[in-house]
């Protein structure tokens, strides 16, 4: 962020979305990620500070304060991810049937499932719990970044376009992620979403970014039912029944640990790829 800050030669409006993008989508995540893990550790240890004060940060900061007080009728204005989620369903049809995102129904009943299971001191389910949570979290990043990919493949190289950098910010909150399953599937994205001088934006096509990320779905514990397609452009438009794995000696669940670690690496520039 400071260097973004720092750099007078960059286009100004760029930077601006650069830099509320890297909050936003980056930093924010990154903490919520790690109020999670010390909900955990706080179960783990049986300390008296309570847990479920914690989780309930978490679910405050996912969900917002924008949202309106039915689920349905929710305010499209919200940043955090709740509202993310809820604008990328209705363009990537993933709606439910009182038109908001299916993800949020999910994260709904694991944020009450948690708070119970931190109650009972349950560590063994909430860590279950707390891993599907962390990984659903990332769907409405993995649509918005494939967005993205489709607004930004109509730009030239020079172009000054906020969304060029907004979409730079949303691949960064994932690779560290993305190149811990997949490595080649990892440099697609970065090499798309990531602006380099005289490149062409997302040269290899939107396609080419939801393919990548199609590679590590099964892994990450969700499947084709939360990605939907946007503008013809299908994440599992390679599937054929039966999601591959993207190196079979990856387990599937990744631990709360190591999920946190990988967002983290993001806000440094540093790529998790063990």
């Amino acid at each position: 962020i400071m260097k973004a800050f720092n750099d007078k030669d960059a286009n100004a409006e760029q930077r601006h979305a650069f830099i509320v993008s890297w909050m936003r989508y980056n930093v924010v995540p990154e903490y919520m990620m790690s109020l999670v893990g010390y909900s955990l550790q706080l179960c783990q240890e049986d300390v008296e500070v309570s847990g479920p004060e914690y989780w309930d940060a978490f679910a405050a900061l996912y969900i917002g304060s924008m949202e309106g007080s039915k689920s349905s009728n929710a305010n499209e204005d919200g940043l955090m991810l709740w509202s993310v989620a809820n604008n990328r369903a209705r363009q990537f049809n993933t709606q439910n049937d009182q038109f908001t995102a299916k993800v949020n129904d999910e994260i709904t009943d694991l944020l009450f499932a948690g708070q119970s299971e931190l109650e009972r001191n349950d560590c063994v389910n909430f860590e279950k719990t707390a891993s599907r949570v962390l990984h659903l979290m990332l769907v409405p990043l993995i649509q918005s970044t494939i967005q993205y990919a489709i607004i930004n493949e109509k730009l030239d190289r020079d172009s000054t376009d906020e969304s060029l950098a907004t979409g730079e910010a949303l691949a960064y909150s994932l690779l560290p992620i993305v190149y811990r399953y997949d490595k080649k599937a990892g440099a697609v994205i970065k090499r798309n979403m990531v602006r380099t001088p005289g490149v062409e934006p997302v040269a290899e096509g939107p396609q080419a970014v939801a393919n990548a990320f199609y590679k590590i779905l099964d892994d990450i514990g969700f499947g084709c039912e939360y990605i939907g397609q946007h503008n013809g452009i299908d994440a599992c438009e390679q599937f054929d029944g039966v999601i591959l794995k993207a190196n079979k000696s990856v387990p599937i669940v990744l631990s709360t640990t190591t999920i946190v670690v990988g967002l983290a690496s993001a806000i440094w520039g540093i790529f998790l790829t063990t």
